[in-house]
């Protein structure tokens, strides 16, 4: 049972750590493009960040603001490294 218990735990700290890099997502994309985004919005492959169903405008703001953006989220999240923000 032991085994178990710390199967559990892992999973919930790899949930946690999920909530929290999407959660420094959206307030760094919300503060540079100045728009609401949703939470489920945002998704993860190794090494890039993939946002959908944004306007026009706010994926201008993200583009033309893109280095911040990223050397914003190396600081508050550095245990993921991020090099790529795909705008769908």
């Amino acid at each position: 049972m032991k085994s178990i218990g710390e199967f559990f735990a892992r999973i919930r700290n790899k949930q946690t750590d999920e909530i929290r890099l999407r959660l420094s997502v959206q307030e760094i994309i919300e503060k540079y493009a100045k728009t609401k985004l949703p939470f489920d919005a945002i998704s993860f492959s190794i090494k890039t960040i993939s946002i959908k169903g944004l306007s026009q405008g706010a994926k201008s703001a993200i583009f033309i603001k893109k280095p911040v953006i990223l050397k914003e989220l190396a600081e508050k999240v550095p245990n993921r490294p991020i090099e790529y923000i795909r705008l769908d």
